[in-house]
């Protein structure tokens, strides 16, 4: 409002640029306990609200004030396609957010106790970004104490002991805190013993994968554990991607490619001490296919681990196809069951050759509607895969199985082949037959 009407004064950018940044540094100053904004933020009011006023001074100044109309028309939709984008990223993106606000309000409730008072933060000083959120969170709600790392060790002059871990027997100040507790006279290597015992909780037997980390799968979790840890295990990062069991359980932007991307930083998950480190990362909630974690340093895979979460699933499926005729026989059998929207593939006897080679998957719908637009051309959807993100073997038997679309099916075409040489088998199953 201020731009239009004097949308003629020539110091009036400078003004807004001016002013906005004042102003914005008063609300930050009056809600010192309320803080949510990062101090760049000042200037992310008055440089947009500087260059919209010296369009409208130049449309006015050039006779093109016809067109501010259509301008105004024009940066709604870029601000409703900027948002639209900003929704698309999903549940991850909610709940990144709610963690952060949690944080906030935690940090807001421990602050009014430590002032003037020793803190010891009960990890090391590299894991306050990933665990707080903002770098600059925990030094701004600490200020005015004094703050100690532990670094693995217990300092003997402390009045606090912060943590990102919650143990209801160490003398807890903050019991409605969330994400991070305050303990009077604790002792952080007890505090730190216990959380990873807590990221290691309902992790029994052999663990699902052996390599540089023992990976375990839980119920609704997957947990990574090594002793000994070393520093370098702590700093490479992590790739976890999940194979659901159906690819219409995935975001939407997600599902071209057929798996989702959980790729972490070990400081984020998990903790380590005496020698010991543990990470834990919730899994989805629909079924899961497959799981390939490992890690990666400068582009190159360090590790890889495959996880089938539930292979005697595999085997009852075995047992109930070869129960009956196949529907198609080639290098392998293949088994469709139309109800439940599985092509189970078979084979017996199996050994290691027969599985190296991907598998391709061309499903044909009855309408050419129901396929992605950039596959309508095409007439099919592709969907192959690897037997090891999808079979298991055993006994000298092999069994893999793939879900199927939900729209109606003409017929799927599948097989294995070579990069660079092509099919070396293929079989077609017509549905409705």
């Amino acid at each position: 409002l201020a731009g239009l009407l004097l949308v003629r004064r020539n110091r009036l950018p400078l003004a807004v640029l001016v002013l906005s940044g004042f102003c914005w540094a008063l609300a930050l100053r009056g809600n010192t306990f309320y803080w949510k904004h990062q101090h760049e933020a000042i200037f992310y009011v008055g440089v947009p609200l500087t260059l919209i006023t010296l369009l409208l001074l130049a449309a006015c100044r050039f006779g093109a004030a016809r067109f501010l109309p259509a301008a105004g028309v024009a940066a709604l939709l870029v601000f409703a396609l900027s948002a639209s984008q900003m929704i698309a990223k999903g549940p991850e993106a909610v709940q990144a957010a709610m963690r952060q606000q949690a944080i906030l309000a935690d940090m807001t409730a421990i602050r009014e106790m430590i002032q003037g008072k020793t803190v010891v933060v009960a990890h090391s000083e590299d894991n306050r970004s990933a665990l707080y959120g903002d770098s600059n969170i925990l030094d701004f709600y600490l200020s005015g104490s004094r703050i100690r790392y532990a670094n693995g060790r217990s300092p003997s002059e402390r009045d606090f002991v912060l943590i990102p871990h919650r143990d209801e027997s160490a003398p807890l100040l903050t019991p409605r805190n969330q994400v991070v507790f305050l303990y009077d006279s604790a002792d952080p290597a007890a505090l730190q013993r216990s959380r990873i015992a807590s990221l290691s909780s309902g992790v029994s037997g052999e663990p699902a994968a052996r390599s540089v980390f023992d990976v375990f799968a839980t119920n609704d979790a997957l947990v990574y554990f090594k002793a000994p840890c070393v520093d370098p295990d702590l700093r490479r990062k992590f790739f976890l991607h999940i194979f659901p069991e159906r690819a219409s359980d995935l975001p939407e932007s997600q599902k071209a490619q057929g798996q989702v991307n959980m790729d972490f930083n070990f400081q984020s998950r998990g903790a380590a001490f005496d020698g010991e480190c543990a990470a834990r990362v919730p899994l989805p909630n629909y079924a899961i296919a497959s799981i390939r974690t490992g890690q990666f340093h400068g582009g190159d895979e360090l590790w890889e681990a495959v996880i089938i979460p539930d292979p005697d699933a595999y085997r009852e499926a075995y047992e109930a196809a070869v129960s009956r005729e196949p529907d198609a026989r080639a290098a392998f059998d293949l088994h469709l069951d139309e109800e439940e929207r599985t092509l189970t593939y078979v084979k017996e006897p199996c050994a290691a050759p027969d599985v190296e080679q991907p598998f391709f998957l061309h499903i044909t719908p009855e309408r050419a509607d129901d396929l992605p637009p950039d596959r309508r051309e095409l007439g099919f959807e592709s969907d192959g895969f690897e037997f090891r993100l999808r079979g298991v073997a055993f006994d000298g038997k092999c069994v893999a199985r793939t879900a199927l679309p939900e729209y109606a099916i003409a017929r799927v075409r599948t097989g294995q082949w070579i990069r660079g040489e092509g099919e070396v088998w293929e079989a077609t199953v017509q549905f409705g037959e």
